[in-house]
């Protein structure tokens, strides 16, 4: 039986044979849908300290499945909660019903977008792991950046937030991360 991940589950995703990012398990939905917290800070691929690898801000806050968690290609470092609240959720386009709609993260908002919604949002995708690593590589200057990462950068869940939620309460003004709390 494989490695189940929780939420809180904080891992190190490898760079190279010495380096690695911290990366977290923000929501799980259904059992199998990760939403993940990938971290802007390179660190020795031994680190062992939850807090340290969860420092800093994400460059990725993505949808993807648990591939290389279940086989312990990324190794669960530790379990850190206080910060989940911290991270804002995506919003997506989807056709619910034959309507362009807009839906939240979790699937549990949704309503019919607007002309400027549909333009903004991008369809629901769930990224293999492999494409998560690639990406994060990328973002280190270890690999080529692809348009296809695009989707995954932190950024996109900040901003798209807003679709969800009412606009005075909205995680799209905060800052995100868990920096301020280590």
């Amino acid at each position: 039986m494989g490695i189940v991940p929780t939420v809180g589950d904080v891992f190190l995703i490898p760079l190279d044979d010495e380096s690695a990012v911290g990366g977290q398990v923000i929501a799980i939905r259904e059992g199998v849908e990760l939403y993940l917290a990938i971290m802007d800070q390179r660190l020795p691929l031994n680190e062992i300290d939850p807090k340290v690898a969860t420092a800093g801000k994400p460059v990725l806050l993505t949808l993807s499945f648990d591939a290389k968690l279940f086989n312990g290609d990324w190794k669960i470092i530790g379990n850190f909660k206080e910060c989940i609240d911290e991270y804002p959720h995506p919003a997506f386009k989807v056709i619910h019903a034959g309507i362009m709609s807009v839906e939240s993260r979790d699937k549990t908002f949704r309503r019919p977008a607007k002309i400027y919604e549909i333009e903004y949002l991008q369809n629901r995708s769930v990224a293999s792991a492999q494409i998560i690593e690639d990406a994060i590589r990328a973002h280190f200057g270890l690999a080529e950046w692809k348009p296809i990462y695009d989707k995954r950068r932190a950024e996109y869940a900040r901003l798209s937030s807003i679709f969800c939620s009412d606009l005075s309460d909205s995680v799209a003004t905060k800052d995100i991360g868990c920096s301020t709390l280590n």
